[in-house]
């Protein structure tokens, strides 16, 4: 899982080790720059592995052994390049690690931004062209994953 310490990913990580404790999930890999706090890498069961979405050569060999990725995390300030950096190159480093190790499923989080300012009620996916209104809202699209996984069987989810 990538992500668990924003504002979405802590809440999900909240729910998965609660799934943890009901036995529904055998290991939870938290990637990340720095570890999450202690009384969460207590938790049985949860392992935190170095990973730098700002450096996708760290990625390598993070989804060894894992059969789901919840993609959760992204830049979402800073310069083109920056973003570029982590929210598109990173995708792609994980969508070719997921394809090395014959990942099952992944799950990615993108925004709503990509479609402009909203409001985006009543919308279907397809139904408005993407208007990114920042530099984060355009490098996260969701035809993203499509682009990183085309040619690729495997179920993902957006």
């Amino acid at each position: 899982m990538t992500g668990s310490s924003g504002f979405i990913g802590s809440a999900v990580l909240s729910g998965l080790l609660r799934a943890r404790t009901g036995g529904r999930i055998a290991e939870l890999r938290l990637l990340g720059r720095t570890p999450p706090d202690r009384h969460t890498l207590s938790r049985p069961g949860l392992v935190w592995q170095h990973a730098d979405l700002a450096e996708p050569r760290s990625l390598a060999g993070t989804l060894d052994g894992t059969d789901v990725l919840l993609h959760l995390a992204a830049r979402t300030s800073g310069t083109v390049d920056e973003c570029e950096t982590v929210n598109t190159r990173a995708c792609e480093v994980l969508a070719a690690e997921a394809r090395r190790v014959g990942l099952g499923r992944i799950v990615h989080l993108s925004t709503a931004a990509v479609y402009g300012a909203g409001p985006h009620s009543g919308t279907a996916v397809d139904e408005i062209p993407p208007a990114p209104v920042s530099a984060a809202s355009a490098t996260r699209p969701v035809s993203s994953w499509g682009r990183v996984t085309a040619g690729w069987s495997r179920p993902w989810t957006s």
